[in-house]
């Protein structure tokens, strides 16, 4: 029972950190973190891996970065071990990621194998990401061209494509606009804060916020 209410605790607070509630990104991180001290999100010897990288990932968006670093191999050898490695892998390049060492991040993404969908997908957003923090516009160009057709080929349930389809959308409207125009960049960050759904809201924002 107490396993079953921590779950929706935890899906209650990440659906709410997605529609912008910011002050459940902490709350989420906390009740993941008390889950793990009082063992009930291990189940038949097992992290599930979604709860590895959301975790991994919410640690990261609030700087708890020695915490992440210690957690990645602590709770890699629950993971299942066929997923153990590309895990391990994405994590750690997630952490590079946050603390701005973008080549070690993409070494490391070069070492995933791509048959999790959704490594995929948020490897190729770190990777827009990456491109457009170090101004490489033909890479960051090629990627969005390829990212859009991958998410029309591919069989993503609708509400992850559209989460995509919408940083997609937002990452090229940064592009467009025109530096110093005010008017321009306080539109563009209102859609932003108000686009549903968006996972990536925080570092577009931040984004927008050095364009003035």
């Amino acid at each position: 029972e107490k396993r079953e209410i921590l779950l929706i605790l935890i899906n209650y607070s990440i659906k709410k950190l997605i529609t912008g509630a910011d002050k459940f990104r902490r709350k989420a991180f906390d009740w993941y973190k008390w889950g793990l001290d009082n063992h009930l999100l291990i189940k038949e010897q097992h992290l599930s891996r979604f709860a590895y990288s959301n975790i991994a990932s919410l640690g990261l968006q609030l700087k708890e970065f020695e915490w992440v670093a210690d957690f990645i191999p602590k709770y890699a050898k629950v993971l299942e071990e066929k997923h153990r490695d590309n895990y391990i892998h994405y994590t750690r390049a997630k952490l590079y990621f946050n603390q701005k060492k973008y080549a070690r991040t993409q070494q490391l993404l070069l070492q995933i194998e791509y048959e999790d969908i959704f490594l995929n997908l948020d490897a190729k957003t770190m990777l827009l990401e990456i491109y457009y923090e170090e101004r490489s516009y033909d890479a960051l160009e090629a990627l969005l061209q390829s990212f859009s057709r991958y998410l029309q080929r591919k069989s993503v349930m609708a509400y992850h494509k559209e989460v995509y389809k919408n940083i997609i959308f937002l990452i090229r409207k940064m592009l467009d606009i025109a530096p110093y125009d005010k008017k321009a960049i306080e539109k563009l960050k209102q859609q932003v804060e108000n686009t549903q759904p968006l996972a990536e809201r925080h570092w577009l924002l931040q984004q927008i916020e050095l364009l003035t």
